[in-house]
């Protein structure tokens, strides 16, 4: 018949073919199991479950791992251009980041892509660098307005130039840096 599996087909081959149809689907030998090119492997009911006892590699030549439910793709992974790509497809819904917080699972970040991006913190969200940390605004101008934290004093920006300051000691300076 034009479906069969075969064993070894020459002479110290150490393979197994899979055949359905009279076309090769899969063969297994010492380096794994191939699939040919076109083939799926799909479990009709139930979950499948790939358990190994080190890493799992996954190696797609065509740079994109897509996310399906029901045969409709709502998530993509992809290398574009060397810059590692996490996109939501489906129109309006956010991407969220959950976690166990003392045995609560809490959603720590929502990227809001009904609204641009925008990004929502649980709680608290740390910019930078210990004395060094700032939060830039975009501007047509070039100059982002922006305000940074240096050595416990916060600081307003404005076209590059510094317009205000509150010091670590309380002071609130205008116009002047001392």
């Amino acid at each position: 018949g034009d479906t069969k599996v075969m064993v070894e087909e020459s002479a110290d081959e150490d393979k197994i073919r899979f055949d359905t149809a009279g076309s090769e689907r899969m063969v297994i030998d010492s380096g794994g199991i191939e699939l040919a090119a076109g083939s799926d492997i799909s479990n009709a009911s139930g979950s499948l479950t790939i358990d190994v006892a080190d890493n799992l590699f996954i190696d797609v030549d065509g740079g994109n791992i897509a996310l399906k439910d029901a045969g409709t793709q709502w998530g993509n992974f992809a290398n574009n251009g060397g810059d590692f790509e996490i996109d939501s497809l489906v129109q309006d819904k956010d991407i969220k980041f959950n976690g166990n917080d003392g045995g609560s699972t809490i959603t720590a970040l929502t990227l809001d892509m009904s609204n641009k991006g925008r990004a929502t913190f649980n709680e608290y969200a740390i910019l930078g660098e210990a004395n060094d940390a700032r939060l830039y605004f975009t501007a047509s101008s070039g100059y982002s307005p922006r305000i940074q934290s240096a050595t416990n004093d916060l600081t307003i920006y404005t076209n590059n130039s510094e317009r205000m300051r509150i010091t670590g000691t309380g002071n609130f300076l205008l116009g002047t840096t001392d």
